[in-house]
């Protein structure tokens, strides 16, 4: 027999299972199968259920264990003097009173790496885990210019073993955590947790310590060239056939003292693309909102209805896993000139500035274009969770991000990745289904993530591309 198999709760973590059914047995007086018997286990199910959320230290097991089994014993002893509910309900009080009186649990030193030395014990699983921080750390944005000389350092805030080994990987022209994507770089033996690079190239730099198949933390860093005359032929490298426009380029300019430490100036960078002159062409731009570094973007300036600026693009066949931080999506990741995220924070702070509306173009499983516009769109700032608003519907594509069925709706939903859950799911839609999103319980849409795009009804996991705009609406 199986007793009390729902009750995970500490309840079950300390002495053989048998012993819950005795204790059943022996409070009421009936056997197995009776009714008085199953109420108990029921009751038991019920008041355990807040003990889940216990963490101790790996050093306060045997404490927590005390205190458990001190408190079962209590229900025993008030077998002739009290209810079990009433006695239950004081033993369970004791466990939170005697819990208090325990040291502090072992802070795990955020924000990543694997950290033996933070282990806990967790009531919800009976099981010592190492602290839940992802082995990869959020990607550092650093702005350098093309003709300087950088050092980039592989530390950590916690104790690591001595000896481990350092790799240095890079990827151009692409902000991502995909490993996938590196390739190694030959770091300096002699130090060996430093790298100096004479002249950064856009892209992303990892550090990896430990062996590669088996590391015990990863750092990343972005590298934003800010000499931007060289970038341009740097663009051209990393993605041929592409480049930014030359009245992009000349909006910018390094101070005359032409030191590395100079900074760029502003001449007439617009705050997004509906302010980039009239009559320019589709293409990569660099804009700056209101009380944000410049950032690369690309803008959609063909035609009457011109002015969008892209804030996502995906295909079906995508090189991008889209399965992302919550630091990786806050400040965006892929390639500007095929499928990319411009980032959560880079498209709240763009949409503080105006009242902008929105418009989600679907290419369907027959590769027909449809598009639905909302004409309001806005992200709540990082601490309301990025949380999605979206006005009225229309378009050739369903209404699919606003639905009666609380399970299906995105709209007004907060933004999830599988490190940060925020849905209305009792697991994590991020993790499950592979990408960020205005998750509920789970998704009607789901446009960022590899290979299975869907939108509504359209095209469920297979719809061919997708791509996110939005500009200012008419009455800003």
């Amino acid at each position: 027999m199986t007793c009390l198999p729902e009750v995970h709760a500490c309840l079950l973590c300390f002495g053989p299972p048998i012993q819950r059914a005795r204790l059943c047995s022996y409070v009421t007086g009936a056997p197995v199968n009776h009714p008085r018997h199953k109420k108990c286990h029921e009751d038991l199910i019920e008041a355990a259920k807040p003990l889940a959320s216990i963490t101790v230290g790996s050093g306060q097991r045997e404490e927590l264990r005390d205190i458990v089994m001190d408190a079962l014993h209590f229900i025993e002893e008030q077998k002739a003097n009290k209810p079990l509910n009433e006695s239950l309900q004081e033993a369970i009080n004791t466990i939170w009173a005697k819990l208090s009186e325990l040291g502090k649990v072992p802070a795990c030193i955020p924000p990543c790496g694997f950290q033996p030395a933070a282990r806990v014990f967790q009531c919800a699983t009976c099981r010592f885990v190492d602290c839940q921080f992802a082995l990869d750390c959020p990607v550092q944005d650093l702005w350098t210019y093309t003709d300087e000389t950088i050092v980039l350092h592989c530390k950590v805030p916690f104790t690591i073993p001595t000896g481990l080994p350092v790799t240095w990987l890079f990827v151009p022209d692409l902000r991502t955590q995909d490993m996938t994507l590196f390739r190694k770089l030959n770091g300096n033996p002699e130090k060996p947790f430093s790298l100096t690079i004479e002249e950064p190239a856009p892209g992303t730099v990892a550090c990896s310590l430990g062996e590669p198949s088996k590391p015990i933390v990863r750092k990343f860093f972005y590298l934003n060239a800010q000499c931007l005359l060289l970038l341009a032929s740097l663009l051209i490298l990393a993605a041929p056939g592409h480049s930014v426009h030359t009245r992009t380029l000349n909006t910018f300019k390094k101070s005359p003292s032409n030191s590395s430490s100079s900074a760029l100036k502003r001449t007439t960078w617009p705050r997004d693309c509906s302010e980039v002159p009239a009559g320019s062409s589709s293409g990569v731009y660099i804009i700056q909102p209101v009380g944000l570094h410049p950032i690369m973007v690309y803008c959609e300036l063909g035609g009457a209805d011109r002015g969008w600026t892209v804030i996502q693009r995906n295909r079906q066949d995508t090189d991008i896993t889209w399965a992302e931080s919550w630091s990786t999506y806050k400040h965006g990741f892929g390639n500007v000139h095929s499928e990319f995220w411009l980032g959560t924070e880079y498209i709240h702070q763009i949409t503080r500035q105006k009242i902008y509306q929105v418009r989600f173009v679907i290419w369907d499983a027959a590769n027909n274009m449809r598009f639905a516009d909302y004409n309001l769109f806005s992200l709540d700032d990082e601490s309301q969770g990025y949380r999605l608003r979206l006005g009225t519907h229309s378009g050739t594509a369903e209404d699919a991000m606003d639905s009666d069925n609380p399970r299906k709706v995105h709209n007004n939903m907060k933004f999830s990745t599988k490190d940060r859950d925020q849905d209305t799911y009792r697991g994590n839609c991020a993790s499950r289904y592979g990408g960020g999103w205005w998750y509920s319980a789970c998704y009607s849409v789901q446009l960022n993530v590899k290979g299975g795009l869907t939108w509504g009804s359209l095209c469920k996991g297979n719809c061919k591309a997708s791509a996110i705009l939005i500009k200012p609406t008419a009455y800003h």
